[in-house]
């Protein structure tokens, strides 16, 4: 991946969050009733990636304008952060004349719905309704064949996400309440979009010849999942380490310089510690696989998680 080129994390997920392949697929996105949500799609990533590589050089240079942009962060989880990186993208890349993050709808004094993020550029009176998501999910076969797709922690699925998105989210701006809110602003026509971004990871039993849905890309970022239990860990070079990533690192490839102070772990090392943690907590772990490189670097090759082996007790057994 280019995030691997830069030397700041900050910078590594900006381009990770402008290189990753995207998770749907634009042919086979269900129609809203009024009319196809546009995908943000790998062709119109790359394009403005490549457009940006100079200043991608610069801002790895001097990080600060960057850092300071994502200080406005004061929340712990991953979206907002991803979020927050998408809104220096368009912002510095896309110069959109009009601009408006997180916009709040109400009806009747009651809250209905929120945008993403509203912009238009100078060249057009048409104002995007971009929504965005980053998730990370497991694929999990029920005993009776279903295919679903389960948050690490079991409390979210891409059925139900998709189904918000699709239902709720993309249709917010065809809404009465919404359209109002998008005419205040002096706007009237709309074009609901969509970036969504993340992995999605199989366990070791996964065959490449099974059916997927049709609205996944066949692009999207994979990884590998295993029960604490079976603790089948792939291996891709006998010299190799493993460490596991905090939620914060989850979005761009990993690359640990050689004055890091990261704990590298064996696979004997990474089993006891995983046994460790699973006596008295149930949150699944990220663990990432690293590969010597030159200049005592060590790079990301491989990513997944271990799960309790009561995972996924489905915790969102019967939502949909």
């Amino acid at each position: 991946m280019y995030a691997t080129k830069f030397k700041h994390k900050v910078v590594q997920d900006l381009v990770w969050v402008m290189e990753s392949p995207v998770f749907l697929n634009p042919e086979y996105i269900p129609t809203l009733e009024q009319g196809l949500p546009v995908i943000m799609d790998n062709e119109f990533c790359s394009k403005l990636l490549n457009s940006s590589r100079q200043w991608l050089a610069a801002l790895d240079t001097d990080p600060e304008p960057l850092k300071r942009f994502l200080n406005n962060n004061t929340s712990k989880f991953l979206g907002p952060y991803f979020e927050l990186l998408v809104e220096y993208w368009i912002k510095e890349r896309i110069n959109p004349q009009f601009f408006k993050s997180h916009i709040q709808v109400f009806n009747n004094n009651r809250t209905f719905g929120e945008y993403d993020f509203l912009f238009s550029s100078a060249n057009d009176n048409k104002l995007v309704h971009l929504e965005v998501a980053v998730k990370f999910y497991l694929y999990y076969q029920t005993i009776d064949g279903e295919v679903r797709f389960i948050g690490p922690n079991a409390n979210d699925s891409l059925d139900i996400k998709l189904n918000h998105l699709l239902n709720h989210q993309l249709k917010l701006s065809k809404s009465a309440p919404g359209q109002m809110a998008i005419h205040s602003m002096g706007f009237r026509n709309t074009v609901p979009t969509v970036l969504m971004k993340g992995y999605l990871f199989y366990p070791p039993e996964y065959s490449e010849q099974a059916d997927l849905p049709k609205y996944l890309s066949s692009t999207h970022l994979k990884g590998w999942w295993t029960s604490l239990k079976q603790f089948c860990v792939p291996c891709h070079g006998s010299e190799n380490r493993w460490t596991i990533l905090e939620k914060s690192q989850w979005l761009g490839p990993l690359l640990i310089h050689s004055d890091s102070m990261v704990i590298l772990l064996d696979i004997n090392e990474l089993k006891t510690l995983c046994l460790e943690h699973f006596k008295d907590n149930q949150r699944s772990l990220l663990v990432v696989e690293l590969e010597k490189k030159k200049l005592e670097n060590w790079q990301e090759v491989a990513r997944g998680f271990v799960v309790s082996d009561t995972w996924p007790e489905l915790k969102i057994r019967g939502k949909r």
